[in-house]
């Protein structure tokens, strides 16, 4: 996957999870070169409705997967 089309599809899931009043949720994005994991950093950082973001936990798959929680009403 683009790192264009990976930032569409995040922007769509955080959407659904918003409309479904979802706070917790992950983006596994893998590893690899990092770039993917880098935009959708980029992305939740710059989006207004998420409160916080960071790599899950080693047993939940580390810097390969970004947790993050939405901001609440």
């Amino acid at each position: 996957m683009t790192v264009s089309e990976a930032l569409r599809e995040v922007e769509d899931y955080v959407d659904r999870l918003v409309l479904a009043d979802i706070r917790r949720a992950s983006i596994l994005h893998g590893k690899g070169t990092g770039a993917l994991r880098d935009a959708v950093r980029d992305y939740l950082a710059s989006c207004a409705v998420v409160e916080s973001y960071a790599a899950a936990p080693p047993a939940e798959g580390g810097d390969g997967v970004t947790v993050f929680q939405l901001a609440g009403n």
